[in-house]
């Protein structure tokens, strides 16, 4: 395309339903170009219903959504207003997320410990004392290291970390404690990242690996189960107030600038408008 036929670009389908729209140049300048915008069309494409709603669309794109909301003021008592603190999703999630680190953490901690304890039993296992020497006295640098082990035990492939900690991905994204330093061994340069020995069962570092899966997922279902029933029961209340009302003991997992804040009301002086507009009106 020229240069001097740029102005003259057929406009394109999506953009046609809404011509006219006052806000139609603002927000789809340049849209048509997919190379640049083509993740903001498509969320375009998706928001705009009508045409009503185009007038803000650019707002909602560019602004982030609010993580609370206030319903109307209630007067409480001793000329105090509270604005009543609406329940959003996002303070409800992260009041479930206090509450499981709350009840499970030193559980977590201790399963940590125990998957640190597995990884390393593996490592010696794997490697005798005389290799590991010679590794440790290599200069740094002339070995892989790596941060987990994988083997094979109860017909599956385990990969265990020496921290003890979990990805913050995947289906155990919930043991993951976020801050946990890895721990890195070294390795050979072609045992990296390999399937390194099979455990058969009765061995003791497969009962020991066995023993650390099934308390890894009785965690696991627990939590989930623990989260669920959380989850359902903060989604029948609709604001703070009442949760603490039903459920006193969830206020100190509330966020601090979540929670209402009280306003000093402001005092009318009631006696010397009276006076000043020499009411009450006595009917003539």
């Amino acid at each position: 395309m020229r240069a001097g036929d740029r102005g003259n670009r057929k406009i394109p389908r999506f953009q046609q339903s809404i011509k006219g729209c006052p806000a139609h140049t603002d927000i789809f300048r340049g849209i048509d170009r997919p190379q640049r915008f083509g993740f903001h069309r498509r969320r375009l494409i998706g928001a705009v219903r009508s045409r009503w709603q185009v007038k803000n669309v650019s707002k909602r794109l560019l602004t982030p959504r609010p993580t609370r909301a206030y319903a109307t003021c209630e007067i409480i008592t001793n000329r105090k207003i509270y604005l009543m603190a609406r329940l959003v999703n996002a303070m409800r999630e992260g009041i479930i997320d206090r509450l499981m680190t709350h009840t499970f953490n030193e559980r977590i901690e201790a399963l940590h410990a125990t998957h640190a304890a597995a990884a390393m039993a593996a490592y010696v296992d794997i490697y005798d004392a005389p290799t590991r020497k010679r590794m440790d006295d290599l200069p740094d640098g002339w070995l892989a290291t790596d941060n987990d082990i994988r083997i094979e035990a109860s017909a599956s492939t385990i990969v265990l970390e020496f921290s003890g900690n979990f990805p913050y991905y995947g289906k155990h994204a919930s043991l993951h404690v976020v801050g946990a330093m890895a721990h890195y061994m070294r390795f050979p340069v072609r045992d990296k990242g390999r399937t390194l020995k099979v455990y058969d069962g009765g061995t003791p570092i497969a009962e020991r690996v066995t023993e650390f899966m099934e308390r890894r997922d009785a965690l696991m279902s627990e939590m989930q189960l623990a989260r669920k029933r959380a989850a359902a029961t903060l989604d029948t209340v609709h604001t703070l107030e009442k949760l603490i009302e039903q459920w006193p003991e969830i206020e100190p997992f509330i966020d601090e600038k979540d929670r209402p804040v009280p306003v000093t009301a402001l005092t009318i002086p009631t006696d010397q408008l009276n006076e000043l507009f020499k009411l009450p009106a006595v009917a003539a």
